[in-house]
């Protein structure tokens, strides 16, 4: 009898049916795993776009003193960014003596070029900058790369963010990235 029954069992329908539903239940688990990750690039595209932003450089209409070589360059550089020919811009601001205003203006022409990791270095830089100007801006344009590299910049995205939302008293974007950070910790 115990023979039997064990026959039985072997040849029972379950049995034959588990690689079925083994493979069934596999496939249910990799479709899962690829719509919750679907749904994960929708959120960094949906983030890319709703807090965007482009950099923007102003042409001094005015100088407090005669214009030097350096103004000129600067100038020539400031029209070719307005003209969106980056590259030029960045070869003008780059034979200007370093300063932060130079350097962010280098980090905006790789922004709008599309480069975010070369732009993410010359803002990282500029993170902890003692004009508040170039600071926020620094900081925030930090963010905006981190964001165009999600999710391989994800760690980065939120240090940028924690630095903005924890600044004591006002900064440019401290709301714009409270709401972004809020956000981005509802999804881990």
């Amino acid at each position: 009898m115990n023979r039997f029954s064990s026959e039985k069992s072997k040849n029972s329908p379950i049995r034959k049916m588990l690689p079925l539903i083994t493979a069934v239940v596999g496939i249910v688990f990799i479709l899962s795993l690829t719509f919750s990750f679907e749904s994960e690039t929708k959120k960094f595209h949906r983030w890319k776009s709703e807090y965007s932003a482009t950099p923007k450089i102003e042409l001094q209409s005015q100088l407090d003193r005669p214009p030097s070589s350096i103004d000129s360059m600067l100038r020539i550089g400031i029209t070719h960014y307005l003209n969106t020919d980056y590259k030029a811009a960045r070869d003008h601001f780059k034979h200007i003596p370093t300063d932060e205003k130079t350097q962010l203006y280098i980090a905006h022409t790789y922004f709008q070029e599309n480069q975010p990791s070369m732009a993410s270095g010359f803002y990282k830089a500029l993170v902890f900058s003692q004009n508040k100007e170039n600071r926020e801006e620094a900081q925030w344009f930090w963010v905006q790369c981190n964001l165009k590299e999600l999710p391989d910049k994800y760690v980065d995205l939120v240090s940028g963010l924690r630095l903005i939302t924890n600044t004591e008293g006002a900064h440019k974007y401290k709301e714009q990235a409270g709401q972004l950070l809020q956000e981005v910790l509802q999804t881990n």
